[in-house]
């Protein structure tokens, strides 16, 4: 099949794949993902989602450049980001398979990505994400490692998982070069990385996570998180681990780095969400292509040479090293997450369960509780776009307080311009006359 053709079967394929999602996924939702998006622009929206600015600011671009709808612009970023994924798939595939098995590895990415839809609100940013680390894989494998330089802080403006790049690369380059020449380039990398994940916290300011941070125990408990892995990485799950010396040299070395991505996936994200897996996908399907349909294999593969050989009980306990290394390093940075962005969190359930309370007082016609509760809530966070929304509705429709239900949603308004009752708030504002 020729390359146009080719090119053409994997953009219908993505907009298939996309419509589908657009249509049962976030058209029921659109209100609320037009809001969230516009936090982020905004710089209103919680932690992590706010520093995940490329792909809200790339469609905030493409709504002001065409003049349509907000909603078309993601789903062009979508199908675009997925017709490109399959041809980088394919284009990956085809240093170890023939073009049938990268139309297998293609045509798995394509029945494995509805998976992706399970438990799924926002996330414009996981198929750029699988993007970013297929491009890394390739950089690698075509030792055009300088591309890592401009791939990595890009990627960082996507989604922060994006800074795994830099293991990927110290393992597959680890006794290709010099150890000094591969440190001072992982450290560099890590350094640019980084740089760009503390620059939008310094920029944008410190933002409450909207969710927990540690979910390894419910992880471990969850049935789900596990049926999903399985059918997602299916045929690579087990089979890319057998017969290891056998695999090429690509693999051996990249997979190095999966036990430290589920490391951070499994402890502070829900792996119910089997999106959180797509950059590990490219790896395990091509693999599993290739251990299972060995009648699909290239004759030849090109792979770099080794030109510095460590001893293997060297290797075994450089790798033991770092892993323990990474583990208090992930133990480190969960408490400084924690304290960066849920230190205020007691705060934010307390308001949250006095806005419960008031709301019960109010059907009781408990009017003087609700109201203490809720000027209770206000001490605890005066520039809650929630509590003074609150505080509105209750000056204006029990106490009949005019003058201070308009100072209280007018402050809602200058705290969240896109809140959800903004509509309602601008109609009773626009009846509430001057002295009121």
């Amino acid at each position: 099949m020729s390359k146009p053709k080719l090119i053409f079967l994997f953009f219908l394929l993505a907009t298939i794949s996309i419509v589908v999602y657009d249509r049962f996924i976030d058209d029921p939702y659109q209100n609320y993902i037009s809001e969230w998006h516009n936090r982020i622009i905004h710089h209103t929206a919680p932690a992590p989602t706010q520093y995940r600015i490329l792909i809200p600011y790339l469609a905030e671009y493409l709504r002001n450049l065409t003049g349509g709808d907000l909603r078309y612009s993601y789903l062009f970023l979508k199908i675009f980001t997925t017709g490109l994924v399959a041809i980088l798939l394919f284009y990956f595939a085809s240093f170890w398979l023939n073009p049938i098995g990268c139309l297998f590895s293609v045509l798995i990415f394509f029945a494995t990505l509805p998976l992706t839809f399970v438990w799924h609100f926002y996330q414009p940013m996981d198929l750029p994400n699988l993007l970013f680390f297929l491009l890394g894989y390739i950089f690698i494998v075509r030792n055009k490692d300088y591309l890592l330089y401009l791939l990595i802080p890009l990627a960082m403006l996507n989604r922060e998982t994006a800074i795994l790049l830099v293991l990927v690369y110290f393992f597959v380059r680890l006794e290709e070069k010099p150890l000094p020449v591969i440190l001072g380039n992982s450290l560099l990398l890590g350094i640019i990385g980084l740089g760009v994940y503390f620059a939008l916290r310094h920029l944008i300011g410190i933002k409450e996570y909207y969710s927990d941070a540690f979910y390894l125990k419910y992880n471990l408990s969850d049935p789900k998180a596990y049926l999903y892995s399985l059918l997602f990485l299916n045929l690579g799950l087990f089979i890319s681990w057998v017969n290891w010396r056998e695999k090429p040299k690509f693999f051996r070395r990249a997979m190095l780095f999966v036990p430290f991505f589920l490391a951070i996936h499994w402890s502070m994200t829900l792996m119910k969400e089997p999106r959180l897996l797509l950059p590990l996908g490219p790896l395990f399907w091509v693999l599993g292509i290739w251990e299972n349909f060995p009648s699909l294999r290239i004759k030849t593969i090109t792979e770099t040479k080794t030109n510095y050989q460590f001893p293997m009980i060297f290797k075994i306990t450089g790798y033991l090293i770092l892993t323990g290394i990474f583990l208090i390093f992930l133990a480190w940075f969960y408490h400084f997450y924690s304290q960066l962005h849920l230190r205020n969190r007691w705060r934010q359930q307390k308001v949250e369960n006095l806005l419960n309370e008031a709301s019960i007082y109010l059907s009781m016609n408990n009017k003087p509780a609700a109201k203490s509760d809720l000027l209770i809530a206000e001490q605890l966070q005066p520039d809650s776009d929630e509590v003074n929304y609150q505080l509105g509705r209750f000056y204006y429709y029990y106490e009949y307080n005019l003058t201070r239900a308009k100072y209280y949603w007018e402050k809602c308004l200058q705290l969240n311009p896109d809140h959800h009752a903004r509509p309602e708030i601008l109609f009773y504002l626009s009846q509430i006359r001057p002295g009121q």
